[in-house]
């Protein structure tokens, strides 16, 4: 049993800070740096691209983003024609962002853990960067339960607990050759990056980063759905502070390190995790 007091303190926490970044969050390398857009549009198409390949009309679909921050990924999905669009966030000044980024969208500002939708249910629900602020990662899971429709899709982009760039051997042999270009991007893009807003790094109390295994684990009826998990990013994530999306050079060294990730990148290996859900019919 979760202790009511407890999950009160860190939706405060998490609301206390989202209001702050809010205004910054796309202008700040902590929260939009130029590698976490490309993972966000890079989701976004591996997620439209399983959908169509199951057959589905993206403009018939009812969407829910869960922590839908500013709005991004409501953003892509409208740009790939989903029009049917909900964003649920803890943030009020979050959803201020997102109305202006994106006014036909319903918002409603409500934690992740008081939310029931009075009975409305929707054929996709999204979340990125959003199940690891949560006290209980279960609380996402539950929401799927109880509002996706049978046959409807879930989609998750989280950091993953698993990922070979937390082992010490495999983070000095892949990642430690990447320092010296970092450096190198970092004074050459050092006006870009000076020009970017300047937010301190803040976590709720309850942050953790989960593999794989606990996210299935936190599905109380995991066998009403079939489910499926790649992991993506080792080397574009070390230099997230380094790389601006204006330059052509970073540009090209990003689309190279992209290849190279595809060809050496096995299950469990990256630092982002995708993981798709979709309900059984029956």
């Amino acid at each position: 049993m979760i202790a009511q007091t407890d999950l009160n303190t860190v939706i405060a926490e998490e609301q206390q800070i989202m209001d702050l970044y809010a205004p910054h969050y796309r202008s700040s390398t902590l929260t939009n740096s130029y590698p976490y857009q490309l993972e966000r549009r890079n989701f976004t198409d591996w997620l439209v691209m399983t959908l169509r390949e199951a057959g589905a009309e993206l403009a018939d679909m009812s969407v829910l983003d869960v922590g839908c921050g500013t709005g991004e990924i409501l953003e892509h999905l409208a740009d790939r024609g989903c029009s049917r669009l909900t964003g649920l966030d803890v943030s009020s000044r979050m959803l201020q962002e997102t109305t202006r980024n994106l006014p036909e969208a319903d918002l409603v500002n409500r934690p992740v853990e008081e939310y029931g939708f009075g009975g409305e249910q929707f054929d996709l629900i999204t979340a990125a960067f959003t199940v690891h602020h949560l006290y209980n990662p279960a609380a996402f899971l539950d929401l799927v339960d109880r509002i996706l429709l049978p046959g409807g899709w879930f989609f998750l982009l989280e950091y993953n607990a698993a990922s070979w760039s937390r082992r010490k051997l495999v983070r000095n042999a892949l990642l430690k050759p990447l320092v010296p270009l970092r450096i190198a991007l970092k004074y050459k893009n050092k006006a870009a990056l000076a020009a970017l807003d300047d937010v301190p790094p803040l976590f709720n109390s309850a942050h953790q980063q989960l593999s794989y295994a606990q996210l299935v684990n936190a599905i109380r009826t995991p066998e009403h759905y079939s489910l499926d998990c790649i992991t993506h990013g080792l080397w574009l994530p070390t230099l997230k502070h380094s790389l601006v999306g204006t330059s052509a050079t970073d540009r090209a060294i990003t689309r190279i390190l992209e290849t190279l990730e595809g060809w050496i990148l096995p299950a469990q290996a990256g630092h982002f995790q995708w993981v798709a859900g979709r309900r059984r019919l029956r």
